[in-house]
């Protein structure tokens, strides 16, 4: 803090302060704790006429989610409006975090909704888990379906989240689907040991899509052991059936062909 204190009083002698140096100030205050000083940078940069960019408005957002101050962040988010900065993926993401903060969900996705075009994985991640950890499983199912259609690849918080959300409302075909995905997800990147992890950890009994996805990343990257094991799953799960979904290509993939690889082409 002291040294904090020393870097404001050389702050204060500049004659010609831009937002560059304002911003340093702000993240300084921040990072000591002191968001309500953090504020008054802020005050002064406005009083000043300073033009404030991305990065001032997404600094002065977290100290805003810090001290839970709705009426400061609406305040903050008209300037952002004005300023043309809504757009950016930091400061969109840091106005959702600040209205999750105050307890304001409409007004969270509302920002959210606005902008949804112009965010990245994380944003949408955050938005989920935000619903997710509110109980609106209803609205993560939403979430996750547009981002699908959207093709946004989905990381692992997305996953987490939607699951959680089946898991916790009974949406069990759901479920099944979005286990599948993200059994393909590691799969396709080859991640094979994580993603059995990941179906021995999965608290329900599984279908055959869940096994098939295994199965085609098993293929994908010729490893023959963990083929055959899944393969067997497959024939247990499949085997009563009339019209088995699955088997035929678990057998194209387990008998090995008359060059002796166990992958067919």
């Amino acid at each position: 803090m002291w040294v904090l204190g020393e870097a404001a009083k050389v702050f204060d002698k500049f004659s010609n302060r831009d937002v560059v140096t304002w911003n340093v100030m702000i993240i300084g205050w921040i990072e000591s704790d002191c968001p309500k000083d953090a504020c008054g940078c802020f005050l002064h940069i406005v009083g000043e006429g300073v033009s404030l960019d991305e990065t001032s408005f997404s600094t002065l957002l977290q100290d805003l989610a810090m001290l839970a101050s709705w009426g400061q962040g609406a305040t903050v988010h008209s300037l952002i409006v004005k300023t043309m900065c809504a757009q950016n993926q930091c400061v969109g993401s840091s106005l959702i975090t600040m209205y999750v903060k105050c307890d304001s969900l409409e007004d969270a996705y509302w920002t959210f909704n606005v902008a949804k075009d112009q965010f990245n994985v994380v944003a949408w991640a955050s938005m989920l888990t935000t619903f997710q950890q509110h109980g609106h499983g209803d609205k993560v199912i939403k979430l996750f379906d547009e981002i699908v259609d959207l093709e946004i690849d989905p990381n692992y918080i997305t996953f987490v989240s939607v699951l959680s959300a089946c898991n916790h409302n009974g949406f069990i075909d759901q479920g099944f689907r979005y286990y599948a995905c993200m059994v393909d997800l590691l799969g396709r990147a080859g991640l094979l040991d994580e993603a059995t992890q990941f179906i021995d950890a999965m608290p329900i009994q599984l279908d055959s899509f869940v096994w098939g996805a295994l199965l085609v990343a098993c293929r994908k990257f010729r490893n023959s052991e963990l083929s055959s094991k899944v393969a067997q799953k497959l024939f247990r799960i499949e085997s009563h059936m009339k019209q088995p979904r699955l088997l035929t290509q678990a057998q194209n993939i387990q008998y090995p062909s008359s060059t002796g690889d166990c992958f067919t082409t």
